[in-house]
Parts: structure tokens; sequence; C-alpha cells
């Protein structure tokens, strides 16, 4: 029986007393929406020629973080992020709240960084792929 509150207790726990839950492991959102393997639908970004993919149409309804895709969208103004076809976008939890987005080439060439003071992403990390204008899971590639 105690297995069954087991998860529910963990939550109150932390949330309580988060300086004494130091046992806490970093959570990837990959690990989360990572069943998709390809995708059967494109979804248009409603101000681009962006499109995304069903993974990561699901991270964004399940996380509630549309600004993701609007974030890396809006990087694609810089012309050396733009001129790059394929990028890679990691965005990491650096204390509390606060989250750094950094793009790379693939080839961990960084193109573009920012910094995010707030962010409510339940995920300590999470990765995205741009592959000429379609954004994308790692495991949907």
């Amino acid at each position: 029986m105690i297995y069954l509150f087991w998860p529910t207790l963990w939550l109150w726990y932390r949330s309580e007393y988060p300086a004494i839950a130091f046992f806490k492991t970093m959570t990837n959102a990959n690990d989360a929406f990572g069943s998709h393997n390809g995708t059967e639908t494109l979804y248009c970004h409603p101000f681009s020629d962006y499109v995304y993919t069903d993974g990561v149409k699901e991270l964004l309804q399940q996380c509630k973080d549309y600004w993701l895709v609007d974030l890396i969208i809006s990087h694609q103004l810089n012309r050396t992020v733009h001129a790059t076809s394929f990028q890679v976008w990691k965005l990491k939890r650096c204390n509390g709240d606060s989250f750094l987005i950094t793009a790379t080439d693939g080839n961990n060439n960084e193109i573009a960084r920012q910094s995010i003071e707030y962010s409510d992403f339940p995920y300590d990390e999470g990765t995205l792929w741009l592959v000429d204008e379609t954004i994308l899971l790692s495991d949907e590639y």
C-alpha cells in the first residue's frame, strides 16, 4: 500500500523541503517524449514557414511551453543561425527556474545562446533539432 502513495509523498516532500531533497536527479524531456519514431503530421507555426512534428507538438502541449518554438524561430532572423541547415537546440536548467538555451551546428560549434530568467518548464533539460525548417525531437530524425 505504501507504494501507491510514494510519488505523491515525494512531490509534497520536495516542495516543502527543497534544500533537503538533495538526491533529485536531472530529468530530461527527451526521455519522457522519446517514444516517437518519425511523424505522421507536420504542424505549421502560425507566423512563419517553419513546421514541427508530432513529438514536438506533444512536448509543447504537455509542458504548455509554446514559447520554446517561438524562441527557436525568432533566432532564425540572425543570418548566421539561419544559414545553418542543421541546428541542435539544448535547453538546460541553471538554477531554480532559470534556464540557458544554446544552439549548435551539430558539431558543438555554438551559433546562438540565450539566458532565460524564468520558465515553468517542468524538466531540467531538453533537446530539439531544427533540420531544413522542421523542428523535431532527436528520436524523430
